[in-house]
C-alpha cells in the first residue's frame, strides 16, 4: 500500500475518489453556492497528504483512481511536489544545522 492510504483501503485513493463523487452528487449551487466548501477543502487536503506520503514512501505512481479525476490528480501532484521541495530544503539545511550544533 502506498500514498498514505488507510490499511483497510483496498485501492489507494478509493476513499477520496468516492467522497468527491458523493460531494458532486449532493452539491446544489442553486441552494448554497458555497455549500460544502469545507468538506471539499478537506477532501483535497487528504489527496495532497497522499501525494506527500507517496513521495516519502518512495512511490512514483499516482493511484489510478486519482488519475481519472483532474482535481484529485492536481491535489496529489501538489502534495508530491511539496514533499520534493521539503526533501530538498532538508538536504540543503542539514549540513548547516550540523555546523551550528558543533559551534
Amino acid at each position: 500500500m502506498c500514498g498514505g492510504a488507510p490499511e483497510d483501503e483496498a485501492v489507494p485513493g478509493q476513499a477520496e475518489w468516492v467522497a468527491l463523487e458523493q460531494w458532486r452528487a449532493s452539491w446544489r449551487p442553486e441552494v448554497d453556492l458555497l455549500g460544502g466548501s469545507e468538506e471539499l477543502g478537506a477532501l483535497f487536503r487528504r489527496a495532497m497528504r497522499q501525494g506527500y506520503a507517496a513521495y516519502v514512501a518512495g512511490a512514483r505512481v499516482m493511484p489510478a483512481l486519482f488519475s481519472l479525476d483532474s482535481s484529485l490528480a492536481a491535489m496529489w501532484q501538489q502534495g508530491f511536489a511539496d514533499a520534493r521541495v521539503d526533501a530538498a530544503i532538508g538536504a540543503v539545511c542539514r549540513p548547516a544545522c550540523d555546523v551550528a550544533r558543533r559551534t
